[in-house]
């Protein structure tokens, strides 16, 4: 881990007219922080929180070659955590425990690949997973969208086009400080993760579905 000083920045993204505060960090309390005010936020409904869940990695051009996880984006309602894992001083138990819960659904577009790579990468483990192609496609009877990205299915099922801009997409996701274009294409994927899983599964929680797929060690 980095022994650099630790960044931490709030930003207001804006998705469609939505404002989505986000949190930019490599703090470990800062994480404690904000993974409380969720709970706090949301008291009563523990139990049914649908949570999007995205990761970025600086790319890799071999076959041979894999980079670790650099962030890791969560977001629920309008607040997103983009927390900045090479640089971190330390690994949050809340943030163990919140990803392992069975109260927390994580939702997002090969979802599970990113819970699988969160493990072998770093040993988190993300309990319980909802990939919302495959929710997406039951509900509307379209199995077609079991090959949709993100941008493609957020389309379909909203009319919301994402940017997704190559240059943004293989940038570099090892740096320390961030750019904005980087902090506005992270924090949507989460956003509209969580937007789809909450279209798509407006009851599902990580103890009634047969449609989350769970850690098995």
């Amino acid at each position: 881990m980095s022994s650099i000083s630790h960044i931490t920045k709030l930003y207001s993204i804006n998705f469609y007219g939505d404002e989505i505060q986000t949190l930019v960090t490599s703090s470990s309390a800062a994480v404690d922080q904000w993974i409380l005010s969720i709970y706090n936020l949301y008291p009563h409904r523990r139990r049914n929180l649908i949570v999007g869940l995205d990761t970025e990695w600086y790319p890799s051009f071999s076959d041979e070659i894999t980079n670790p996880v650099a962030i890791i984006q969560l977001c629920i309602g309008n607040r997103c955590l983009i927390f900045q894992y090479l640089h971190a001083d330390a690994i949050p138990v809340s943030l163990m425990r919140f990803l392992e819960s069975r109260d927390f659904t994580f939702v997002g577009v090969g979802v599970e690949d990113d819970a699988k790579k969160l493990m072998r990468d770093h040993g988190l483990r993300v309990l319980a997973t909802v990939d919302v192609r495959d929710m997406a496609a039951e509900k509307y009877g379209d199995l077609g969208m079991k090959r949709l990205g993100l941008k493609k299915l957020a389309f379909a099922l909203t009319g919301k086009m994402m940017k997704k801009p190559k240059e943004i997409t293989l940038s570099d996701w090892n740096c320390r400080k961030l750019s904005f274009a980087q902090v506005e294409y992270a924090c949507i994927d989460a956003y509209v993760s969580f937007l789809l899983g909450v279209l798509i599964l407006p009851t599902v929680s990580a103890g009634n579905s047969d449609k989350v797929h769970y850690f098995i060690e």
